[in-house]
């Protein structure tokens, strides 16, 4: 069906994590080993003279796991189909499909909250300092400058509206089209990073855990894609649809992730 298709490739969280890995298990398998390559110091030989010394590094390994199974399923009478004005289950597939997708955004939201990097404060609004010293400190983690975002609740959002300078940003980058791959729940840009309102947040004490991340954060690996079956249980006279998809998630660079605690 068509929103499945949207849903793939318009998702809030998923498309904005680190994917490049899922070709590694195109042919099967359910786990991806990524080596972590040990920092090189650059030498020099004075006057061109001298002997180049070799670095013998070791080095680690980070293992991504597709361990988890999410699913939607539902149970279609026959005779509430028969009676319905209007046909239940492609009604019922869109919905299961986005509930597969919203359970891979939420757990890839709680892989986030592990983050260590913090600013703000629980329950208070989030600051122009507290957005720069997001950025500073993913800057200090040599996170790379582009795709850069940020997922924010719908009261930061207010907040944002109410300082001139991100209203004025947002405003800009929305207007007219989205642009091809930003997808539902954009709003807009901030400094150096996109904009997205989600609903899925990680709760705070009593306010909200919004975050702001490079991509190369934290790893998703989705195989298959979000898929749908159908069947007749004849005896039972139903029809009965599931949509699942496996999964896993890990964080990877926890210098280039900053939880931004607020409203």
């Amino acid at each position: 069906p068509a929103v499945l298709e949207a849903l793939r490739t318009n998702p809030v969280i998923a498309d904005r994590l680190d994917r490049r890995w899922e070709k590694f298990l195109a042919k099967g398998g359910d786990k991806v080993n990524v080596g972590g390559l040990a920092a090189i110091a650059a030498g020099t030989l004075t006057n061109m003279t001298g002997n180049i010394s070799f670095t013998v590094n070791t080095e680690g390994t980070t293992q991504i796991a597709v361990n988890t199974l999410a699913y939607a399923a539902v149970t279609l009478d026959d005779i509430a189909e028969i009676q319905s004005n209007v046909p239940m289950q492609p009604l019922y597939t869109d919905r299961l499909g986005y509930e597969v997708q919203k359970k891979i955004d939420t757990d890839s939201l709680t892989e986030m909250d592990t983050a260590t990097q913090v600013v703000g404060t629980d329950n208070v609004d989030l600051t122009d300092d507290n957005i720069k010293r997001a950025i500073q400190y993913v800057d200090d983690g040599n996170g790379d400058p582009s795709e850069r975002f940020q997922a924010i609740s719908p009261a930061t959002l207010m907040t944002f509206f109410g300082i001139e300078k991100y209203s004025n940003s947002l405003y800009r980058d929305v207007t007219g089209s989205v642009k091809t791959g930003q997808g539902r729940g954009f709003k807009g840009r901030v400094y150096d990073s996109d904009v997205y309102e989600t609903t899925n947040l990680p709760a705070g004490a009593a306010g909200k855990k919004n975050f702001y991340w490079q991509r190369e954060a934290v790893a998703l690996i989705i195989r298959p894609n979000i898929k749908v079956d159908t069947w007749h249980a004849d005896l039972q006279l139903n029809h009965r649809v599931v949509a699942w998809a496996a999964y896993g998630l890990k964080k990877m660079r926890d210098a280039v992730i900053v939880e931004m605690d607020g409203k």
